[in-house]
């Protein structure tokens, strides 16, 4: 019954922590002072949402977070490198360039993921290799908590 208990607790507090990281998030990017400091701050919450969410999603499938840390950083960096598409559809390094784009850049388009997702599924089924498949879901949560968070803040995409 305690373990049972502990573990409301804990999916309780990890949403909550989610909603919490994503709404500081915003108000760093309101209150930021430099194109950089706000970008560097986006970055960061989306990474960190990321994290949380895997995080989540290991303590709902009731599997240890200690086996489960390299997942967790994974799915955090992934939520982060997503945000590398703005340099690339901005053919430059310059923070301003990237953040000025007349449209979302291709990784923002959420058909990207699903398409990748049934691309890993259908390889782990091939292979019979639960890497595929848990890459899969690692890589659709990271996306879709970005997007997600994104969709949020900015609406959808035109």
């Amino acid at each position: 019954m305690l373990c049972c208990e502990r573990e409301v607790w804990l999916r309780a507090f990890l949403t909550c922590a989610i909603g919490a990281c994503s709404m500081l998030g915003d108000l760093g990017l309101k209150y930021g002072k430099s194109a950089p400091e706000r970008a560097v701050f986006d970055n960061a919450t989306h990474a960190t949402v990321g994290g949380l969410t895997w995080t989540l999603i290991v303590v709902l499938s009731r599997k240890p977070i200690m086996r489960s840390l390299n997942a967790i950083f994974s799915c955090f960096l992934l939520a982060s490198f997503i945000d590398l598409d703005h340099f690339i559809a901005a053919h430059s390094w310059h923070i301003h360039d990237a953040t000025h784009l007349d449209k979302r850049p291709f990784l923002h388009c959420t058909t990207v993921p699903i398409v990748l997702w049934i691309l890993f599924i259908l390889l782990s089924s091939i292979f019979h290799s639960p890497e595929f498949q848990q890459a899969s879901w690692i890589m659709l949560a990271a996306f879709l908590s970005h997007h997600i968070r994104d969709g949020t803040r900015r609406g959808p995409i035109n």
